[in-house]
């Protein structure tokens, strides 16, 4: 049954009965992909309408979030994408944080373009539960703050957008006296909705099979969440360190939903590193527990075997929530009885079997996501294939890397141009690298005031679009430069 009220939508949030077969519908359902892409990028209510007939009948939150309530979102319908979010928040599984928080945050925006304003408030900081440091969520809690006259409140929001280098990028103005002088909110791991033995069961046997995420930097915050949610704060470090030390990209089907990879995604992976490591901070790790932080793959599945043989199936069970499904499936045959275990055999039984890791019989090969980028990305499940269309998506829609002023953490980083370490707490430029962008390059202001940093540094659209780097990145900070007039000068020589 559509649910009518926000309190009925809720209530049926709140039981969190979605089954992994429900929520994969989005990628293996029959549907005309195509179309539907065309009707989100054309962002009418007339496109709304039609995407709504033609999802209708698999009921997935994904799709009646991403192909309808988008659309109708765009045309200032937000009567009719209230009606439709409400239905997807009905059918959001609530063990999935990073759809849960998106569905309930974009809620809250259509009942504040309503007027609903205590619902909205009330929605996005919900959200927050479910993902705290993700920027597009905070920004959707700071307006429904500021829409409800919680001026303060929402520029502490906003202040942390902008000390994390995202504020020009999710909100809509420039940094102004109110956040220069708020402090920032501080996202708190401590508010997180708990995560039972069932919801994390679906949710391991999701993210094996979840294409949409694959590679996906979002799928590393994702699973974080889960860790910490269920209680396993170092299986959320080890995630989030391998995310952030790579080069993930969107695949097709990623992209299709509207979730591609961009600025944001690095910034929100490494804010939720940061609380981690903080949270982290003075534990001491057992010495047999040791390798199971270890960066290879191989030696984390060789330790919790080990672990499990030496009778320390406390300890080995954290690879049960390894960021690779590899170490999930060697755990899994180490530890038959652990109950995690368990439940996700009991929910993988309803998929099909290539569609497994916990209970295979063979050492989990993933999901083919080959040529993500050129349109051969397919699910594969049994003999059916599906693609998932992008051509018509446009590149502009994808964020860019900004520049950041920041005060150095350490004296360990050096200057791109001059070579000389930057001291800590000294004020520096931080770049991600335009066509590699875990790559990051620092530079002391006045080396970034000459222009000498070279090709390799930011964005060649915001150079283009903006001017040079540093004085995009001293419009964006809340901090006190103060040498700002003197870096503008030499730049405008």
């Amino acid at each position: 049954m559509t649910p009518t009220t926000l309190d009925a939508a809720m209530a049926a949030f709140d039981r969190n009965d979605v089954s992994v077969a429900d929520a994969l519908v989005h990628l293996t359902g029959a549907l005309d992909r195509e179309r539907l892409l065309a009707l989100r990028v054309a962002g009418t209510r007339a496109a709304g309408r039609e995407a709504r007939e033609k999802v209708a009948p698999l009921g997935s939150a994904v799709l009646l979030d991403a192909f309808v309530g988008e659309p109708l979102t765009k045309a200032g319908a937000h009567d009719e994408a209230l009606a439709v979010r409400l239905e997807a928040l009905a059918r959001t599984p609530r063990w999935d944080s990073a759809l849960a928080a998106r569905v309930l945050a974009r809620t809250s925006e259509n009942l504040r373009a309503l007027g609903r304003l205590d619902d909205a408030l009330a929605l996005s900081a919900r959200a927050l539960r479910f993902m705290p440091a993700e920027p597009r969520v905070v920004a959707t809690h700071a307006a429904a703050l500021e829409a409800a006259g919680s001026a303060a409140d929402a520029a502490a929001y906003r202040a942390w957008l902008f000390d994390v280098g995202v504020g020009k990028t999710v909100l809509p103005g420039e940094v102004g006296a109110a956040e220069r002088d708020a402090t920032a909110y501080a996202p708190d791991l401590g508010a997180l909705e708990p995560l039972d033995d069932e919801g994390v069961a679906r949710h391991l046997a999701m993210t094996y099979v979840d294409l949409g995420l694959v590679n996906h930097m979002l799928q590393g915050r994702r699973h974080a969440m889960a860790c910490l949610r269920h209680g396993v704060p170092r299986a959320a470090l080890g995630t989030l360190e391998g995310y952030a030390g790579g080069t993930p990209n969107a695949t097709d089907a990623g992209r299709w939903i509207g979730w591609p990879v961009g600025a944001t995604d690095y910034v929100a992976t490494d804010a939720l590193l940061a609380l981690v490591e903080a949270r982290l901070a003075g534990t001491k790790v057992e010495r047999a527990a040791k390798d199971l932080g270890h960066r290879l793959a191989g030696k984390r599945a060789d330790a919790v075997e080990a672990l499990a043989k030496a009778g320390r199936a406390d300890l080995a069970r954290e690879g049960l929530f390894d960021r690779v499904a590899y170490v999930r499936y060697r755990a899994a045959r180490a530890l038959p009885d652990d109950p995690i275990v368990q439940r996700v055999r009991a929910v993988e039984a309803t998929l099909d079997p290539s569609m497994r890791c916990f209970s295979s019989e063979t050492v989990p090969d993933g999901i083919d996501v080959s040529l993500a980028h050129h349109g051969g990305t397919r699910f594969r499940q049994g003999r059916a294939e599906i693609a998932y269309p992008t051509a018509t998506i446009d590149p502009a829609s994808v964020d860019l890397h900004p520049p950041h002023v920041e005060a150095a953490s350490s004296a360990r980083s050096k200057c791109k141009v001059c070579k000389v370490a930057i001291a800590a707490g000294e004020l520096r430029l931080r770049v991600r690298h335009k066509h590699f962008p875990v790559e990051t390059y620092y530079t002391h202001l006045r080396c970034a005031a000459s222009g000498k940093h070279g090709p390799l540094l930011g964005s060649s659209k915001l150079e283009r679009d903006d001017g040079p780097l540093l004085r995009v990145a001293l419009r964006r900070t809340r901090l006190e430069v103060p040498d700002r007039a003197a870096l503008l000068a030499a730049m405008a020589g």
